[in-house]
């Protein structure tokens, strides 16, 4: 669904992240390499996502997910609640 697309980056990203951050220092770096590929791309998406207003848009209608949940989320990235709080504008003023 395409509301819930931000926290499933989200969560691949943190994922990704602790198996880098677990790895024996002996893992092979072709293991390593294709994890940090793997977040990469995933770090395109997420951009990607950012760009366009529908994502946070539906995220926003959703009953499950809200303008709180959204906050919540983004609470440790100053960026991304200063876009949130635009696109929270733009959507009430769609809506009226």
């Amino acid at each position: 669904m395409l509301s819930t697309t931000h926290a499933t980056f989200c969560s691949l990203q943190r994922h990704l992240k602790t198996i880098l951050r677990d790895l024996p220092d002996d893992v092979a770096l072709e293991i390593k390499q294709g994890l940090l590929d793997a977040h990469r791309k995933l770090s395109d998406y997420y951009y990607k996502f950012d760009a366009s207003p529908y994502y946070v848009w539906a995220a926003l209608l959703d009953p499950r997910i809200l303008y709180n949940g959204l906050k919540h989320e983004f609470s440790d990235d100053p960026s991304l609640l200063e876009h949130l709080e635009t696109q929270k504008k733009k959507t009430t003023r769609i809506l009226q």
